[in-house]
């Protein structure tokens, strides 16, 4: 004999046993829009399709209870953006790569969400957490960026360990800024192998990008013109 109970909301504080158990799902096309998620929204999500520029935006984090979760999937041949509720970035989502988002502080609408990546390629392909790269005071034309910190990233450089590519870049400022920041191979300080601009903004990014990488390429940034206030980028790699 056979049934089925449907309950919108089931709480358990103790052990809950089970032979089967399944999340519910959607199957999402990409496209250049935004697809934003609710409290309602299923907890799986399965892409598919090839055009660029897909942006997810995870719900409200107040309206989630610490622990929430979702899963995503990329069975298409383009990256998916994952945002905040407040528009801030939190993972690019690499085809060919399944994502877990666990929500770990829900006092703001943007949240704190815990990222784990799981990858159907090689090792090198893991690396979608950001490098982050900064400077604590304004940022003039010739300043390089720290990764490590307290040592700027001439000297202290990023080291690729695989054959891989920046995927996504995203630059922000305490302030509306206007300047460029430059990534360069240690091997050619004069040509960046890419740039990213502020033109009175304080945020940017940009995705969908693949700027190869070779295993112990040696990576620094600069501010190649202008001033930014307090910069900070995410550099995506995979």
């Amino acid at each position: 004999m056979s049934g089925e109970l449907i309950n919108k909301s089931i709480t358990s504080e103790g052990l809950l046993d089970g032979e089967a158990f399944r999340l519910g799902e959607a199957q999402i096309p990409t496209a250049a829009t935004t697809t934003t998620l609710t409290v309602a929204s299923p907890a799986q999500l399965f892409f598919t399709g090839s055009t660029v520029g897909k942006i997810i935006e995870l719900p409200d984090a107040t309206t989630l209870k610490v622990g929430w979760r979702y899963e995503f999937y990329n069975r298409a041949s383009q990256a998916v953006t994952i945002t905040d509720n407040a528009s801030g970035l939190v993972a690019i989502h690499a085809t060919g790569t399944s994502l877990r988002l666990t929500l770990a502080a829900n006092g703001t609408a943007a949240g704190v969400w815990v990222v784990s990546v799981t990858s159907a390629g090689t090792a090198g392909s893991l690396s979608l957490v950001p490098l982050i790269v900064n400077y604590g005071a304004n940022a003039g034309t010739g300043r390089y960026l720290e990764y490590y910190p307290e040592r700027d990233s001439l000297s202290a450089p990023f080291v690729v360990v695989a054959n891989e590519s920046i995927r996504a870049v995203s630059l922000g400022a305490e302030a509306l800024s206007t300047g460029t920041v430059g990534i360069f191979k240690t091997t050619d300080l004069v040509t960046p192998i890419y740039s990213i601009s502020l033109a009175s903004e304080d945020r940017k990014l940009e995705i969908a990008l693949s700027v190869s990488l070779n295993a112990l390429d040696e990576i620094c940034w600069r501010v190649t013109s202008g001033s930014i206030q307090k910069p900070f980028m995410g550099i995506y790699i995979g």
